[in-house]
């Protein structure tokens, strides 16, 4: 189909697979691998059991010299992509998943961004996490106000302007998030800016470096965190495109310590789209591209699109595990979008929100990250074994 459409053919490409058991028995559901995604691969071998490569790639010495499977197919990957077939067309028996750290080395000064009104108790624990529980050095906090009344979130930003990495910002008006981010990037000076909930605490003291490595990387956009509710469990763990549905958070109310679907949840790799709740961009990033929209999609899907406009611009957004934050947002609340935001989505993206790269076509739509049974799965012929 993509020979017939752009008059040449892929020269490399891998498939979907299975796992069987001792007897050829089917052990849980089919693998279905996102589209090509070379951090997740860095991360580890997930091309698996079936690639094929054009033999050129390998004879011109395209990929270099590669000493195993999963260095060839980076290697191959880095020099002309993958195009992922999604359909079972390989077995093999279950093995573990092997996960490697790959986060970049980062050095530069970062700017954590964090909005707020009033909610003292959130702030007070937000800012105490950031500042205290933090290793990395070169930080400057921005804290932008959105004209705090009551008495006590008067005091914390009161008692915070005495840090010296702290900066507080006036910015008084009817509630716009995206206005609020923006402003706080303006005043700021870091290489990296982190847009930040007040409602967040900080969980690894080392999430700054992973934030700042990846958003730091060539060719990156927006970098998010592992998000979890106080009990434990999983908020997000990247975006996904649900077609009208707009973007729903992958894994949600999973136990981060199960392993899920390729390790997915435990590991760095292409999204379509990271939360605003905590955000990590290379500040002139932020800027070439406008920041924040304040005024179509303000407060509920600005990160949404902000992230979909990286993409146009050809960068891709990352998914960090390692960088793990508690998230206060309850898990019972509903996740509406606010109508005219949501249709706006629709209209601007709606390639992206309908074929979500990352997301296999035979998983359903949904944040449970399970397959579509509308589509059926071929049985294992018995006489193979």
């Amino acid at each position: 189909l993509e020979e017939r459409l752009t008059g040449t053919a892929p020269t490399a490409l891998y498939t979907d697979e299975r796992t069987i058991g001792p007897g050829g028995e089917m052990s849980g559901d089919p693998v279905f691998k996102p589209g090509w995604s070379p951090r997740l691969q860095r991360s580890g071998d997930y091309v698996g059991a079936l690639a094929v490569y054009h033999r050129d790639l390998l004879t011109a010495g395209a990929p270099g010299d590669a000493a195993d499977r999963h260095d060839l197919a980076l290697r191959v990957g880095a020099a002309v992509g993958f195009c992922h077939v999604p359909h079972v067309l390989v077995q093999r028996r279950e093995k573990p998943v092997s996960v490697l750290s790959v986060t970049p080395a980062f050095t530069g000064r970062v700017s954590v961004i964090i909005p707020t009104k009033d909610q003292p108790e959130l702030l007070e624990a937000c800012l105490r996490s950031v500042l205290h529980h933090t290793t990395y050095p070169d930080l400057q906090v921005v804290v932008v106000d959105n004209g705090s009344t009551e008495p006590g979130a008067r005091a914390v930003l009161e008692r915070i302007r005495e840090d010296s990495r702290v900066l507080v910002v006036p910015a008084p008006g009817p509630f716009n998030f995206a206005r609020l981010c923006n402003r706080g990037v303006a005043e700021s000076d870091g290489d990296v800016v982190v847009l930040l909930n007040n409602d967040t605490e900080v969980l690894t003291p080392g999430w700054l470096e992973v934030l700042g490595g990846w958003a730091a990387e060539e060719g990156v956009g927006a970098v998010g965190a592992q998000l979890r509710y106080p009990d434990g469990r999983i908020q997000h763990a990247g975006l996904a495109g649900m077609a009208e549905a707009g973007t729903g958070h992958l894994f949600v109310a999973r136990d981060p310590a199960v392993e899920t679907p390729l390790a997915l949840a435990q590991r760095a790799r292409e999204v379509l789209a990271v939360t605003g709740a905590c955000l990590a961009v290379r500040r002139t990033t932020y800027r070439e591209v406008g920041g924040l929209d304040e005024w179509v999609v303000p407060n509920d899907s600005g990160d949404v699109d902000f992230c979909l406009r990286l993409r146009e611009r050809g960068l891709v957004n990352v998914y960090a595990p390692e960088a793990v934050l508690l998230h206060h947002e309850s898990p019972s609340r509903q996740r509406g979008f606010v109508d005219f935001e949501r249709v706006y989505l629709q209209r601007r993206w709606p390639a992206d929100l309908l074929a979500d790269p990352y997301l296999n076509p035979n998983l359903a739509k949904s944040t449970r990250y399970e397959a579509d049974y509308r589509f059926g799965v071929p049985e294992v012929p018995p006489g193979l074994f």
